[in-house]
């Protein structure tokens, strides 16, 4: 792919997603749209491009997004936040029920908001709470990944990081692989949303917004419209969730640190 035709992607993606490719990742573009050139038909990434233009359906520009995402996720990952959001519920529910709301804002094939549906039924069964008193909205903007999602089965090697216990509880063998069972399944709701589009077409407030290891793949300015959008949606004191690779330096925000990788609205104590 040549530099002119790579630029044409490279806004055309960053237009539509937000994503920012930087330069040098021609080859990975190319190699991702090969495929799809194919099946298509045609012979070229120009040609695709014109086909992109031509399509006013906007169906196979969805298509493109969902080839440019990256989707690398595993059950547990970065444990320490949902250590956090585990004692978080527990002080909550330390009276009683309490309803809370979770969003997980790069949800990828599912991997986070199940773990995290895991962490509120371990949590509930402790506290002797009904874990249906708690929602996670699961958002992604790949439609692909998102079905996925929705369908909860995944094989040996990506259900390697449960434990054993949380298999039995939580996971029923099937021909396919390990499906995610109905009372973690039904914590979950999953949509598709653009986070470089705000604002953002969801209801607040949440608890707590684990937006990790996604603001990585954005320019300054689309972070900073995340990071404004996930304080406007938390409730006072609630907690924003980033990847380890990650930092808010360089935004100019009211979260203040509360850890490593871990913000809070200011009003907490």
């Amino acid at each position: 792919m040549n530099d002119s035709t790579f630029q044409k992607f490279r806004d055309l993606i960053h237009t539509h997603s937000g994503i920012d490719l930087a330069p040098g990742k021609e080859a990975l573009v190319s190699s991702r749209l090969a495929k799809r050139i194919r099946d298509l038909g045609l012979r070229n990434e120009m040609e695709y491009f014109d086909y992109l233009a031509a399509d006013q359906s906007m169906n196979e520009l969805t298509r493109l997004i969902d080839l440019m995402s990256t989707n690398v996720t595993h059950f547990l990952r970065e444990f320490e936040h949902f250590e956090l959001l585990d004692e978080m519920l527990r002080e909550l529910w330390r009276n009683g029920p309490v309803p809370v709301k979770f969003w997980s804002a790069a949800c990828s094939s599912g991997q986070e908001p199940y773990t995290l549906a895991m962490i509120v039924h371990e949590a509930a069964r402790a506290m002797m709470v009904d874990p249906g008193i708690v929602k996670i909205l699961a958002t992604d903007i790949s439609t692909q990944i998102l079905r996925q999602a929705e369908e909860g089965i995944y094989n040996t090697r990506e259900i390697e990081h449960v434990p054993p216990d949380w298999l039995k509880r939580y996971f029923q063998k099937s021909n396919t692989g390990f499906k995610i069972s109905d009372s973690v399944r039904s914590l979950v709701t999953f949509r598709r949303i653009n986070l470089s589009k705000a604002p953002f077409p969801m209801r607040g407030p949440f608890d707590a917004i684990l937006c990790r290891n996604v603001m990585i793949y954005f320019d300054k300015e689309v972070r900073s419209k995340i990071v404004g959008e996930a304080y406007r949606l938390l409730k006072p004191d609630g907690y924003l969730l980033i990847g380890h690779s990650e930092n808010l330096s360089g935004i100019d925000t009211p979260f203040r640190s509360a850890r490593p990788t871990v913000y809070r609205k200011t009003g907490a104590a």
